[in-house]
């Protein structure tokens, strides 16, 4: 069981990741794994904000983040995940930052 914190909040008209702040920090204190989505239904939108989303979870109390392989859930800890991701870059089109994938 995990629950999942999702990114594509920050898009709408009241900016937030769901869930919040607060529920976050119930889940942690009751040891509820986290895996991170962006609803990304185009490919530009693939670890959309997932920078601010480790930000979150570590403020909420998160040291690792899980997601699944073959129905099983795998977990690394935070820091290595943000060395998997590349520095903000600038979306030319809109002016928004968004984070692209390192590639191996």
């Amino acid at each position: 069981m995990a629950m999942e914190l999702n990114t594509s909040g920050l898009n709408k008209a009241y900016p937030e990741m769901n869930p919040g702040r607060a529920m976050l920090r119930a889940m942690r204190e009751r040891e509820i794994p986290v895996v991170v989505g962006a609803d990304a239904h185009l490919p530009e939108r693939v670890g959309d904000r997932f920078l601010e989303a480790y930000d979150l979870l570590e403020e909420a109390g998160y040291a690792e983040l899980s997601w699944f392989l073959e129905r099983k859930r795998q977990s690394l800890p935070l820091g290595e995940l943000r060395k998997s991701l590349c520095a903000p870059e600038k979306d030319q089109e809109s002016g928004t930052a968004r984070q692209s994938e390192a590639l191996g």
